[in-house]
């Protein structure tokens, strides 16, 4: 049995299948179609054998299809780990260009460190490169100050090895 999502295009609109026919359709195991029907897809009566028409079955897929997919927003990529958009690590983006029009844009996640990938167009690659500013709320973390160290254990350890 292979696993793969139902290639949709195989069904007739017009004809109504069976729980074993669907099965044999798209190579799943008969217990899936089952399931299917309990999570709501809909049967044309309750007699046996339980018949589900075409194009209602082509239509509760690609309803399942999109309510599944996860939308990333401008600067985020999908987390495998995660399985959640995810904003990536400052500084982590590295773009490879395919060829003329497209580019490849791999980062890691900024919650798991996981590596991510995304495609994006040649034209948006500059927008993936420029990811070095610090997300809003975060505070830098090394501060430049005249004000010298209170813990100034360099000073010591230059003197004592001069002397």
């Amino acid at each position: 049995m292979k696993r793969s999502r139902p290639d949709i295009r195989v069904i007739k609109r017009s004809r109504s299948y069976t729980v074993p026919e669907l099965a044999s359709l798209f190579g799943i195991r008969v217990g899936t179609v089952r399931r299917w029907i309990r999570r709501g897809l809909p049967v044309i009566d309750d007699q046996r054998p339980k018949l589900i028409h075409g194009k209602q079955l082509r239509q509760w897929l690609i309803a399942q299809r999109t309510e599944r997919r996860i939308k990333c927003g401008p600067r985020e990529m999908y987390c495998c780990k995660c399985r959640d958009a995810r904003e990536m690590m400052p500084g982590s983006a590295v773009v490879t260009f395919r060829n003329e029009k497209s580019a490849s844009i791999k980062a890691q996640c900024i919650e798991c460190g996981t590596s991510m990938f995304r495609q994006s167009s040649r034209a948006d690659a500059a927008h993936w490169i420029d990811t070095e500013s610090p997300k809003k709320g975060h505070k830098p973390r090394l501060v430049a100050s005249n004000n010298p160290l209170t813990n100034d254990t360099f000073s010591r350890s230059t003197k004592s090895n001069s002397g």
